[in-house]
C-alpha cells in the first residue's frame, strides 16, 4: 500500500493565517483574500508563501564573465 508521500508533495493549496489569533487555514488556488470569524467585525488573514527549495544559477566566473565597460573602452583606444 503506498502512503500518502505523492499527495502531500503535490499540494498547491494556499495557506493563510489569522494575525490575530494564528489559526491557519487551506484554500484552493482561485482564493485571493480570507477573512476569520475571531472577532466581531472580522480578521483579514494574511497569505503564507512557503516557498520550495530554489534553482541554483551560478554566476558565470572566469574568462567566461563578460568583460565590464571600462576593460572594453582601453583595449579599443590601444
Amino acid at each position: 500500500m503506498k502512503g500518502p508521500g505523492m499527495r502531500l508533495a503535490l499540494d498547491v493549496r494556499r495557506v493563510w493565517e489569522c494575525p490575530e489569533c494564528g489559526h491557519r487555514r487551506k484554500t484552493d488556488g482561485h482564493v485571493v483574500a480570507k477573512r476569520c470569524n475571531c472577532q466581531k467585525e472580522g480578521v483579514s488573514m494574511r497569505l503564507i508563501e512557503e516557498r520550495g527549495p530554489m534553482k541554483s544559477s551560478a554566476a558565470p566566473v572566469g574568462d567566461d564573465a563578460e568583460p565590464d565597460a571600462a576593460s572594453l573602452e582601453t583595449t579599443e583606444n590601444e
